[in-house]
C-alpha cells in the first residue's frame, strides 16, 4: 500500500502545473495575480528580466572600458528582444505590434554590429583603458537602479501597456548606460554605437508614449 502511494504521489507531481506569482512591491503593495492573459504575461515578463539580472551580475568585467560596454549591450538587448517576441502571444494591438516589430528589427541590426565589434575588441579586452575604473562603478550604480525600476512599476490589466511600460523603462536605463560610456571613452567606433543607441531610443521611447495615451 505504502509502495503505491509513493508511486502515485510521483505521477501527480508531474502532473501538477507550476503557478507563478509575482513579489509584492513598496511600490504597488496591492497588486494581486490573477488567472488571465496580463498575468500571464507578467510572469513570463519578470522571469525574463530576472534571467537578465542574473546574466549581468556574472558578466565578466574587463580592464577595456570599450569590450564592456559593448559586451554589457549586448545582453541588455537580448531581454529587449525576448520581451518584444513574447508581447506578440499577449496583444492584438496593431499599433503596439508594429512597435514591437519595428523594436525587433532595430536590435537584431544593432545585435549584428555588436557583435562584429565585440570580436574586434576582444584581442585587447584585458588591455587597460582609460576611464574604465570609473565607468564600472557607474555602470554598477546604474544597474541597480534598472533593475529596481523594474521590479517596481506599476502593473496594468492591459498586457500591451506593461510591455510599453517596461520597455521605457529599458530605454531610458540604455540611454542612461551610453551616456556614461560616452563620458569616457575616446573609441571612435564604439562612440557611434552608442550615439545611434541613443538616438533610437529617444525615437522608442517617444512611439511608445504616444501609444500609451491612446490606450484606456
Amino acid at each position: 500500500m505504502k509502495k503505491y502511494l509513493l508511486v502515485l504521489l510521483l505521477f501527480t507531481s508531474f502532473m501538477v502545473k507550476p503557478v507563478y506569482a509575482l513579489e509584492k512591491t513598496e511600490v504597488n503593495n496591492d497588486y494581486v495575480m490573477e488567472e488571465s492573459r496580463y498575468s500571464e504575461f507578467d510572469n513570463e515578463s519578470e522571469r525574463i528580466i530576472k534571467r537578465m539580472e542574473k546574466t549581468m551580475q556574472v558578466l565578466p568585467i574587463t580592464e577595456n572600458i570599450d569590450y564592456n560596454f559593448i559586451n554589457e549591450m549586448i545582453a541588455l538587448h537580448t531581454e529587449e528582444i525576448q520581451l518584444s517576441t513574447i508581447i506578440q502571444g499577449y496583444t492584438d494591438n496593431p499599433e503596439v505590434l508594429e512597435y514591437a516589430n519595428d523594436l525587433l528589427s532595430a536590435e537584431n541590426g544593432e545585435l549584428r554590429e555588436m557583435r562584429i565589434i565585440k570580436k574586434d575588441l576582444a584581442k585587447d579586452m584585458n588591455k587597460p583603458t582609460k576611464g574604465n575604473e570609473a565607468y564600472v562603478k557607474e555602470f554598477n550604480s546604474l544597474l541597480k537602479g534598472r533593475f529596481n525600476n523594474l521590479y517596481a512599476y506599476e502593473r496594468y490589466e492591459d498586457p500591451a501597456k506593461n510591455y510599453l511600460n517596461i520597455m521605457n523603462l529599458n530605454n531610458e536605463a540604455d540611454i542612461a548606460l551610453a551616456n556614461t560610456y560616452l563620458k569616457y571613452s575616446d573609441n571612435e567606433v564604439v562612440k557611434k554605437v552608442a550615439e545611434n543607441i541613443i538616438n533610437v531610443k529617444k525615437e522608442q521611447i517617444s512611439k511608445a508614449k504616444e501609444l500609451l495615451a491612446g490606450i484606456k
